[in-house]
């Protein structure tokens, strides 16, 4: 007999040896109590597999960069200084405030990206940059998707 039990898109196949349960008296409900201690066993540790890794992963801190740009008047320009940061490697996440003229980039926490790399691609958008501000900030667990 197997069991198969499906958690977030992976399946697990247990093998259930029904033979421990065989004994005098004991019926599909002893057997139905073993497997359904089994799966709550297994389901426990599959958990808590699972959460050592996310505890890892939030472990890990994104790099931000608050960079101030000189010269922005309209959100046209804003949208050419977004491009031209975004083709910049190791850069997750980029957005604009007219109001301020800033951009707040965020990086890969894997990949180093330095202030020279972020003043040339905001010079690549005819722009320049100012003062560039570095700050940490915790990653942002994974999205839930349903399935």
């Amino acid at each position: 007999m197997e069991l198969l039990y499906s958690l977030s898109s992976v399946n697990y196949v247990l093998p259930v040896h029904t033979r421990l349960a065989r004994g005098k008296g004991a019926g599909p409900s002893v057997r139905r109590q073993a497997l359904a201690a089994l799966g709550a066993a297994l389901l426990l540790t599959l958990m808590a597999h699972g959460a050592g890794a996310q505890d890892a992963a939030h472990a890990r801190r994104a790099r931000q960069a608050l960079i101030t740009v000189k010269g922005v008047a309209n959100p046209f320009s804003s949208f050419g200084i977004v491009k031209r940061l975004r083709q910049v490697p190791g850069v997750r996440d980029v957005s604009f405030d007219l109001y301020s003229g800033q951009a707040l980039v965020t990086l890969d926490p894997a990949v180093d990206v330095t202030e020279a790399q972020l003043r040339e691609a905001v010079r690549n958008a005819s722009y320049t940059a100012g003062k560039i501000q570095w700050r940490e900030v915790p990653l942002e667990p994974p999205a839930a998707t349903d399935r």
